[in-house]
């Protein structure tokens, strides 16, 4: 599909669906071995800032500038759950076990705080039973949250924003053990763990994307082939292989 339809796309655990996000709102699950959409979903009226499987491949979460978070069963076509903020959600993300959920917010120290007063934060929150959220400690950087990420063992988090930054979190003790200028002053689209926690990637609106190792903020792999901002960046199930997405018109797969 051009890029008049298709806007990301995403890669469930295990590999058995591939979701499309496009421009209507819509996403549209497909099933890898035959090839064929076996659901769509559709509910958001304005485009979406976020999507994720869970790790057992029953349930994807979205959030949308339409200020909601939905939770959607695949099997069935429903829609589980429905979270309304008083802002937009840039990023949602479940944890290993399928029972929390990571997001961004913003939230303001005063209810009469200008927006310039809003600060960033990194949320935790059970589903069911749903509990008021955990926010992770804050950090010094002013800016956006473009994604979020749980890690294999869910003992860490990472999250990427518009100013160029990725953050890892100790989910434990709620404090951030490492922020890393990734791209410069370039949007961070997506970061994703591999599925042995030890890396993550990024991808970029400056073409690129980056292998980065968890232990020491290192940057061990940049890759570049996407003419223009690359949407999503993921390892398939084996960690061997990376899928890519681009506002060039293009998904590429690349030997890691």
């Amino acid at each position: 599909s051009g890029k008049q339809d298709v806007i990301r796309a995403f890669y469930s655990p295990f590999g058995d669906y591939l979701a499309l996000e496009r421009t209507n709102h819509t996403v549209c699950i497909y099933d890898i071995v035959t090839s064929r959409p076996i659901r769509t979903f559709s509910g958001h009226s304005k485009a979406l800032t976020s999507l994720c499987f869970s790790k057992n491949n029953k349930y994807l979460v979205t959030a949308s500038h339409d200020k909601t978070v939905k939770i959607w069963n695949i099997e069935n076509g429903e829609s589980e759950k429905d979270f309304v903020f008083d802002d937009v959600v840039y990023s949602v993300t479940f944890s290993p076990d399928g029972k929390k959920i990571l997001y961004e917010k913003s939230s303001q120290l005063f209810d009469s705080a200008p927006i310039e007063f809003k600060v960033k934060e990194i949320r935790l929150q059970d589903i069911i039973p749903q509990s008021e959220p955990i926010v992770l400690n804050k950090i010094e950087i002013d800016d956006s949250v473009h994604y979020a990420d749980f890690s294999p063992n869910d003992q860490l988090a990472v999250s990427s924003y518009a100013n160029g930054y990725i953050a890892i979190w100790n989910t434990n003790n709620r404090k951030c053990i490492r922020s890393i200028n990734a791209h410069g002053s370039h949007h961070v689209n997506t970061v994703k763990f591999n599925h042995s926690g030890d890396y993550v990637i990024t991808s970029s609106s400056d073409g690129l994307i980056r292998i980065w190792r968890v232990k020491d903020g290192e940057c061990i792999i940049t890759i570049k082939g996407h003419n223009e901002s690359v949407t999503s960046a993921f390892f398939d199930y084996s960690d061997e292989i990376i899928i890519s997405t681009s506002t060039d018109s293009t998904i590429r797969i690349w030997n890691k």
